[in-house]
């Protein structure tokens, strides 16, 4: 070995190990350690403990006082020379949490006229610095530790759209950051930027803030910004961009409505709109060079700039969306948005680990970083920070843009308290916030208890989940092409699909899974996996196009006749296909967008959703939450082909006997009744004006008929 190697690192707040590699004969007990605080020695210290193997040496030294974070720390040894102390295991030191946890509501960038205020929580940092980029040239400001770690400065002058980072120092390591807390970004990501907040609520004062829905009067519709505006065959103008959303009076080439116009045809309660947030892979100024759904968010708080008009001027966005969100509340339609919190992009690279290193992301007991998100790092929602910065960033879109709800990807790698937290801290906003998300049980640290996930839904009564149990009783295993289901002819399934219809909530041939409908989500297809009509062609290749469009109408009838929250994704309702592919979060356009030639081809289906949606609002004994008037509510009957019957005294709020007539398979059914019935539903449709009685009736194949005694 022909040179020393060694390093320091703080075992407690009142030990640092150190561990030479050398192979010098000096006698270990002659080596005296010096104490360096800030370059000034401080004191010469002989180790307490010390022990050596094959060359390497390890001490341990004691402090006389404890050690005092937001100083530079080194340690000197003679005819060695110096390391700095590596801080970064004190995030594991007892109660770290709570003796740097900071309850303050003003992270990031707070802008007034005359000055803008910055604070940022470093707790281990010895120096932390603010970068400005003003346009005549770069100037850095040193920032003053304060309570709980928080690094503060306030700048005078007019900050407005001016870019800044800044410089954290840990254990002698300095890096550039961009803000976690910051609202604003420059073009690509690069830097973070000062928005005048308050100037934009004033300019877009909410409209319609509070739609009085709860989740049990949903109707949800999921689609992508880009996805639902992009395609040629409309006259939207700002194709795939925020404002695209909400254009009016836009129509496909047959004239039928698109974008904004198709939302309020389908008369829809609430959009869901995938990712955001700000998120990495495509580029603000080329987002057509590189496609991504925006799961590999990079920011919290800062909105996507792809999406944007003018992505260059960092408060364009806000704007933007400020207006997406009050047009749809305008047209009486909530909006729900999908926040990725269970992970980041790029963790190697990201401000958070660049910030506070090991704090943000779970390890496993090697230190490993776990990977149950299957990005590479899982977010430590239990630490009590990064569960602020959850719950901050949920009141942070609430507040500003008024939105309704929040899909979580993943929820399950979230914990309870984290989600049970942020859920209050937001319900103090604004009443009737929806929170749902994927309740997976998937292994990433936590104890299974404390998960998120569906299996501890009554943990969370409050706190909805995607059903998978009625996503695959519909429609066979969504991981196995070749398996069926209810909607596609397998019968063995029809008690399942019952109990799947009861909202899951009864104790029903299966345990049930919710203490309460509005638990629920009830749906076939999202944007993850296959679409129902690529389901089709691997389950019933042998049928014709009729037959398969039929079976997808028949899904949708039973979605939306079922206790819980109906959600369909975009394109659902016109059999989509992704041309037999699965997971196309990076295929493009033509896997993913909202294809109008199809619906002009298929309105007959578009309008059928639009059918199945008012029939339900006018069916409203199916909003009911009680799983005790639910699970009295039907008398069921199974017929034959996997067909069923449901009764029910009181149809339509006037004591009405009603009956529902369910028939899966490729057979018209003629069915008996026992007196005269009028007909509201049928496969074309609700009959709401008609006025047919029948003591028999003629099912037609895949369809469902609802019918009210004379």
């Amino acid at each position: 070995m022909n040179q020393s190697y060694f390093c320091a690192k703080l075992s407690s707040l009142n030990t640092i190990s150190i561990m030479i590699f050398t192979d010098l004969t000096k006698k270990s007990d002659d080596i005296r350690f010096l104490l360096v605080k800030d370059f000034k020695i401080i004191d010469s210290i002989i180790p307490s403990k010390q022990t050596s193997m094959n060359n390497v040496y390890f001490f341990e030294i004691r402090l006389k006082d404890e050690f005092e974070f937001g100083h530079f720390y080194e340690i000197f040894i003679p005819n060695f020379g110096s390391v700095s102390v590596d801080v970064s295991d004190a995030i594991y030191f007892d109660d770290f949490d709570k003796k740097f946890y900071y309850d303050g509501n003003d992270l990031g960038a707070t802008y007034k006229k005359e000055e803008t205020s910055f604070a940022i929580w470093a707790p281990l940092a010895c120096h932390v610095s603010l970068l400005v980029y003003y346009k005549k040239g770069l100037l850095s400001y040193d920032m003053t530790r304060c309570e709980k770690g928080v690094y503060r400065i306030t700048v005078k002058g007019d900050l407005e759209n001016v870019s800044y980072q800044y410089v954290v120092t840990n254990s002698g390591v300095s890096r550039r950051v961009n803000d976690p807390y910051g609202k604003g970004l420059t073009l690509n990501s690069e830097k973070s930027a000062v928005v005048d907040l308050e100037k934009i609520k004033n300019e877009y004062p909410n409209i319609n803030s509070n739609l009085n829905k709860t989740i049990n009067d949903a109707f949800i519709y999921e689609l992508n910004i880009r996805d639902f505006t992009i395609d040629e065959n409309t006259n939207i103008k700002n194709k795939g961009k925020y404002l695209g959303l909400i254009e009016e009076n836009r129509k496909t080439k047959n004239g039928n409505p698109a974008g904004l116009d198709y939302l309020k045809f389908l008369n829809v309660s609430h959009v869901q709109l995938l990712p955001i947030l700000d998120f990495g892979n495509v580029l603000d100024d080329n987002p057509n060079k590189i496609y991504n759904w925006g799961y590999d968010v990079t920011s919290f708080f800062s909105l996507e700039g792809s999406y944007s008009l003018k992505p260059e001027v960092p408060s364009q966005r806000i704007k933007e969306f400020k207006q997406v969100v009050n047009k749809l509340h305008k047209n009486n339609i909530g909006v729900i948005l999908d926040v990725v919190y269970n992970h980041i992009f790029s963790y190697e690279g990201s401000d958070l680990e660049k910030i506070l290193p090991g704090y943000y992301f779970r390890k496993n007991g090697h230190g490993r970083i776990i990977n149950g998100s299957g990005c590479g790092n899982d977010v430590a929602s239990e630490k009590l920070m990064v569960r602020k910065m959850i719950a901050d960033s949920l009141c942070y879109l609430v507040s500003m843009f008024d939105v309704d709800g929040f899909r979580f990807d993943l929820l399950g790698l979230l914990d309870i308290e984290t989600i049970e937290y942020a859920k209050k801290r937001v319900s103090q906003i604004k009443d009737n916030v929806f929170f749902y998300g994927e309740g997976w049980a998937i292994p990433t640290g936590l104890k299974s208890e404390d998960q998120a996930t569906i299996l501890n839904s009554f943990k969370m009564p409050n706190i909805g989940f995607f059903n998978d149990s009625f996503r695959d009783i519909l429609k066979g295993s969504t991981f196995d092409n070749g398996a069926k289901g209810y909607f596609n002819g397998d019968y063995s399934y029809v008690d399942g699909m019952y109990f799947a219809m009861l909202g899951s909530c009864v104790d029903y041939t299966f345990p049930k899974r919710f203490a309460t409908p509005s638990q629920s989500i009830n749906y076939a297809e999202c944007h993850d996996n296959g679409t129902l009509y690529d389901k089709l062609l691997f389950t019933n290749s042998e049928e014709d196009e009729t037959s398969r469009l039929d079976r997808i109408k028949f899904a949708n009838s039973l979605i939306a006749f079922s206790f819980g929250v109906p959600f369909i994704h975009m394109g659902q309702e016109i059999g989509l296909s992704k041309f037999m592919q699965d997971n196309t979060y990076n295929m493009g356009d033509a896997y993913n967008k909202m294809d109008y030639s199809i619906l002009d081809k298929r309105f007959e289906m578009a309008k059928y959703l639009k059918e199945l949606i008012n029939f339900r609002n006018n069916m409203s004994f199916l909003k009911t939450n009680d799983p005790k008037i639910i699970e009295n509510i039907y008398k069921y009957e199974k017929l034959e082909d996997g067909g069923f019957k449901l009764q029910i005294n009181n149809i339509d709020n006037n004591n009405h006997e009603g009956l529902i007539l369910v028939n899966p398979s490729d057979k018209t059914k003629y069915i008996p009744l026992d007196d005269y019935y009028r007909i509201i539903f049928t496969k074309n449709g609700f009959s709401s004006k008609e006025e047919l009685y029948v003591k028999n009736l003629t099912q037609s194949p895949f369809s469902i008929v609802w019918l009210v005694k004379k």
